[in-house]
């Protein structure tokens, strides 16, 4: 995506950031820690150059975090354009660490950016991602890293931002390339355990029973993390005794045993279970559950179907389950669980839930999460192809339904903010045997993939998909996921080719086993345009022809119509310009009274390079600049790259150097980060070419 086709770049409108307040909550009762914050205090003194870096590290539980925080929110006043603040999951046993791109996708939506206009590539994202930030003061903090290489493109280049980064692992690599200081945080000291328990607790408390507060100071090790959740689980409670607690810490069975062992993985472990153990009985249950969850995150809709509550009721257990400590709310409705604390409830849950229970949960949340992306995928591609319904594997009940959406803007939002647990989701449902679900996940989140180029995602999904479907024995699934994993293959590369018409090809053998026309259709139409994209039009010209008759036989206007398309397409790659118009004139008709964006934007790209050879530059700007509005409002930066090299080779052909020159750097970024190289190469080609604006730097 980009600015308004056409436009030129002076005359474009200045971006006006909106101010993200991202921080989550400030550590109550904070104390010791003068030193760290001292350190923290020299990034900014008078005279410093450069972003000021921080890198905080220490062994898990040790405070960087609260560390982080609570200097963030102290120095506040200092960043008058907002702060930012991820998790990155670098240490999570469970799930990948988040990927560079996805967060600053999350950082540039938190800046004021549609999802439309954001680039696909992490290169062009963080280029973006900087220029936004120049000239500006903001605070920028980034928790839980894996190493310096998943942060490197989140520090902005302008002087007035500050980066804070945690992580277990001391981030040398920092030190060097952005001249980061190195805070290494360590244990507290028996003196400052006390101290702060009594920031919690008050003196008179402590001093009632010093034998109590021993034992805690003891089982808890110096760790920040271990104190803060016992003091806390005992100041909810004036009346409970310490007694009673640093039993439960002395008991074979729930004390903090592997603190001796200095793993503190298992200790931690240990204070999650006092923690846990001062639940009610329907926000523990929650817990447990949210803990065998897929994904880095929950919603408040899927948290709901998890626990087979009202979203009322669950929001007031999640609201009870952040002041225990144990999730912390990154949005209204929005929900994360530390990884160790899920890591934990998972353990918890194999053996304080009933099997039946929690695996008639995680198939409920399944069940719901694929309706849910099917449904939203109608919302962005409402002419698909209509896939078979999928019987219910909860016996004896009826399917879950959709989470509903008001338009595709929200079903798009929801697919940005839901894509790693959904990948994660479809895994869940592979291991739970849940194949109606597999595949319907991969097709749910196909049209969001593919506008997104996220390739090898897409073929990842599809993959799993097409082994449900060996599974299900079903021969039409076993076309359809045949045919997305033939096509998914092909938008991998060259080398993918033959995969993906050994799969296209099997697609239609089993579509016209089963007698089933539209699928057959759909497959000659992707066979067509794998053909013409590899610069064998008239390989593909049979197959479009074979699509358009189907198409038109069955009465299918919307899909008649992009047969129509795909063969102008051909035509005008074999030269055959007047049929080429002909074809695309009666495609865009249809598409235009059936409302089909998608098949209009299509198809106004084809016309545009039509115009352009015949010499029409005029009406080929006005095409161009149509499609590529639709595309960029629709999110769909694969194609849109396409539209903006025949943008630019009509503004070259109009003697406008500059306003070429930006349209195809707009291309070959987008290229870039598809990992498009062979179209990448010759757009460079054009930036170079004599007479570019760019040839003579």
């Amino acid at each position: 995506g980009g600015p308004q086709a056409g436009a030129p770049a002076a005359a474009r409108p200045a971006v006006v950031l909106p101010v993200p307040c991202q921080l989550p909550a400030p550590p109550p009762s904070f104390t010791n820690r003068d030193h760290e914050l001292e350190e923290l205090d020299d990034l900014r003194r008078p005279g410093t150059d450069g972003v000021g870096v921080a890198a905080i590290s220490g062994p898990g539980g040790i405070g960087k975090t609260w560390l982080a925080l609570h200097w963030a929110h102290a120095r506040r006043d200092r960043y008058p354009d907002g702060q930012l603040y991820v998790n990155l999951r670098g240490f999570d046993e469970t799930e990948e660490p988040v990927p560079p791109g996805t967060v600053l996708r999350q950082f540039l939506g938190a800046l004021g950016m549609p999802a439309a206009v954001i680039p696909t590539g992490q290169e062009a994202q963080a280029a973006l991602y900087r220029s936004l930030l120049a000239d500006r003061r903001l605070l920028v903090v980034l928790d839980n890293a894996r190493d310096s290489a998943q942060v490197t493109s989140l520090i902005p280049g302008s002087p007035g931002c500050t980066v804070l980064v945690t992580s277990r692992n001391p981030l040398t690599a920092l030190h060097t390339t952005h001249s980061a200081r190195l805070l290494k945080v360590g244990a507290f000291s028996e003196e400052e355990s006390r101290r702060m328990l009594r920031r919690h607790l008050g003196a008179d408390r402590m001093a009632a029973d010093p034998g109590a507060v021993a034992a805690l100071v003891e089982h808890s090790g110096g760790l920040p993390l271990a104190l803060g959740v016992l003091a806390s689980r005992a100041a909810t409670d004036p009346g409970f005794p310490l007694a009673a607690l640093t039993q439960e810490l002395r008991d074979p069975a729930t004390r903090l045993d592997a603190l001796e062992t200095g793993d503190l993985g298992a200790g931690l472990r240990a204070v999650f279970r006092s923690s846990y153990a001062a639940l009610d009985a329907a926000s523990a249950r929650l817990f447990l559950l949210l803990g065998s969850a897929p994904g880095p995150d929950v919603g408040l809709a899927a948290a709901a179907v998890l626990a087979g509550l009202p979203m009322s009721a669950t929001r007031t257990l999640l609201s009870a389950l952040e002041t225990a400590g144990l999730v912390r709310r990154l949005t209204p409705a929005r929900y994360w669980m530390h990884d160790l604390v899920r890591l934990y409830a998972a353990e918890r849950a194999a053996v304080d839930l009933p099997a039946r229970e929690l695996g008639q949960a995680l198939a409920r949340l399944v069940e719901t999460q694929a309706a849910t992306a099917c449904a939203a995928d109608r919302l962005l591609s409402p002419h698909r192809l209509a896939v078979p319904s999928s019987p219910t594997p909860l016996r004896g009940a009826s399917p879950p339904g959709a989470v509903p959406f008001a338009d595709a803007a929200a079903a798009l939002a929801w697919f940005e903010a839901e894509l790693p647990g959904l990948t994660a989701t479809q895994l869940l449902a592979e291991e739970l045997g849940l194949d109606q679900a597999c595949w319907r996940l991969a097709w749910g989140l196909t049209t969001f993939l593919l506008r997104r180029y996220l390739t090898r995602e897409r073929l990842g999904v599809w993959t799993v998909a097409l082994a449900a479907a060996q599974r299900i024995g079903d021969p039409r699934v076993l076309a359809l996921c045949h045919w997305q994993a033939g096509y998914a293959y092909a938008h991998i590369g060259a080398d993918r080719l033959s995969e993906g018409l050994e799969n296209l090809n099997r697609a239609l053998e089993l579509f016209e086993q089963a007698g089933d026309r539209s699928g057959q259709a759909q497959v000659h139409h992707t066979v067509a345009w794998v053909w013409s994209v590899r610069g064998q039009p008239e390989r593909g010209l049979e197959h479009a022809r074979a699509a358009l008759r189907i198409q038109h036989d069955a009465g299918d206007l919307v899909w008649e119509a992009n047969a129509l398309s795909a063969l102008g397409w051909i035509h005008l790659q074999l030269g055959e310009h007047e049929t080429a118009r002909e074809l695309c004139e009666q495609a865009l008709t249809l598409f235009r009274h059936h409302h089909d964006e998608s098949g209009e934007a299509a198809t106004l790209d084809t016309l545009g390079g039509l115009a352009l050879r015949q010499g029409a530059h005029e009406r080929a700007l006005d095409l161009y600049e149509q499609c590529l509005a639709v595309r960029s409002g629709n999110g769909n930066a694969f194609q849109a790259a396409d539209t903006l090299v025949g943008l630019g080779d009509t503004h070259h052909a109009l003697g406008q150097t500059e306003r070429a020159h930006a349209a195809w750097s707009e291309a070959l970024a987008l290229y870039e980060s598809q990992h498009r190289r062979d179209l990448a190469e010759r757009v460079r080609e054009k930036l170079l070419r004599p007479g570019s604006s760019s040839a003579a730097h």
